[in-house]
């Protein structure tokens, strides 16, 4: 026989593990999604995520990729995986129109991460075709200097083209 109120701690217990389930669900990287942004359908593909700092995601309808910034105090090893993911995708998707999404971002990049940008990564992009760089610049006074720092490294091959908002990078994107 059942002692009573067996049924709601049963019950209780099957919510805590839905929520201990969901909690889980939303730690796992994102996987290819179809997002709903008002009648169009977008299908964006994470290529790579570090949690508040850099988000990276391929847009397949637009063909594009997005470099979405929280913070540029990310490390060099997670700078690392981030763009060799991204341009491994690009090779990938024969996809070369970038975006970096830097409106949000804090902080100032390290000077290890500019330096190996200029040293290492921007041969890199150029040979692989990448030739131009659309940047939604920064709000922040510190990121929007760090911003200058690091495109100042761009000097031949890649065009940089600073905009205000998301909207303005996606128009530039199409003047390519």
């Amino acid at each position: 026989m059942r002692r009573p109120g067996a049924g709601a701690q049963e019950r209780k217990s099957a919510r805590a593990q839905e929520r201990k389930s969901a909690r889980a669900q939303e730690r796992r990287p994102t996987p290819p999604a179809q997002v709903r942004a008002g009648c169009a359908i977008l299908a964006l593909m994470v290529i790579y995520e570090c949690p508040g700092f850099l988000r990276v995601v391929f847009d397949a309808d637009a063909e594009y990729f997005s470099f979405e910034w929280e913070d540029f105090s990310i490390s060099l090893a997670e700078i690392k995986k981030a763009h060799k993911a991204a341009l491994s995708a690009a090779v990938a998707k024969a996809c070369f129109r970038y975006v970096a999404q830097c409106a949000r971002a804090r902080d100032s990049l390290l000077p290890e991460v500019v330096f190996w940008w200029r040293s290492e990564w921007v041969p890199k992009l150029i040979a692989a075709g990448v030739s131009r760089i659309v940047t939604v610049v920064p709000s922040s006074t510190l990121a929007t200097l760090s911003n200058r720092d690091w495109q100042r490294e761009l000097q031949d091959g890649i065009e940089i083209i600073n905009v205000a908002s998301f909207e303005a990078a996606l128009a530039a994107l199409g003047a390519s």
